[in-house]
């Protein structure tokens, strides 16, 4: 057992990482019944299930590449990295991991601009308050574009050339087909964060607000990017 390859520093990105997909996967309200969302697809109704394995997978896999760096050899697992490894973490590596974390503040911003409010269900309550302060100040959806941030950036890191997933899981098929289906739910949690969710909540929105909304669409035009869309 090797302790100080602990101090490795992609070790150190890998749980950031992780500590940080983990806080935006986490609702930080409980669950709605489901007679109280507006989207009612098979994918809205599995959302907090969906959460739950996402953050089971990248924490275990965060857990595997620190084991492999310190205790491969001996629970038999492959290393992450070799002695022939670069010293340092790919660049890659490092940019995703900032990335992350910048969008993951964010993210973490809306939660406490919305406060009892923010559910990972849409929904829109009988005592609802339409928020425009903050994050919201900005763009009207700013949650959706730096939660899906935070799980494209946890995407680059793990299918990075030093991190375990992407060196030995993915040369296994189980592995590989882990990594696909994994792409399979990013590209679907892209389209639904990114086009399906804020036209729901838009149209929902501006239906029991009314002029409070329009004032606010006519202040902040765009739903994910300033000046895009």
């Amino acid at each position: 057992m090797n302790a100080n390859a602990f101090l490795d520093a992609s070790n150190w990105l890998v749980l950031v990482n992780a500590i940080s997909f983990y806080l935006t996967s986490t609702p930080p309200n409980r669950p709605l019944a489901e007679s109280g969302q507006i989207i009612k697809s098979t994918y809205e109704k599995t959302v907090i299930a969906r959460a739950l394995a996402h953050k089971t997978f990248v924490c275990s896999v965060c857990a595997l590449h620190i084991l492999s760096a310190f205790a491969g050899e001996e629970l038999g697992l492959c290393a992450a990295r070799s002695s022939s490894s670069p010293a340092n973490p790919s660049t890659t590596m490092i940019a995703a991991t900032c990335l992350g974390l910048a969008m993951n503040a964010i993210r973490l911003w809306c939660f406490s601009t919305l406060g009892k409010h923010f559910d990972f269900q849409v929904n829109i309550k009988k005592t609802h308050q339409l928020v425009t302060s903050g994050p919201y100040s900005f763009v009207r959806h700013p949650s959706y574009i730096s939660g899906f941030s935070v799980w494209a950036t946890a995407t680059v890191v793990l299918f990075s050339e030093d991190h375990w997933f992407s060196r030995c899981a993915r040369q296994s098929t189980v592995g590989r087909v882990a990594g696909w289906l994994w792409l399979v739910e990013v590209a679907m949690l892209g389209y639904n964060f990114l086009v399906v969710r804020p036209k729901a909540e838009d149209d929902g929105l501006k239906e029991h607000f009314g002029k409070e909304w329009n004032e606010w669409a006519a202040r902040v035009p765009y739903r994910i990017f300033p000046y895009i869309y």
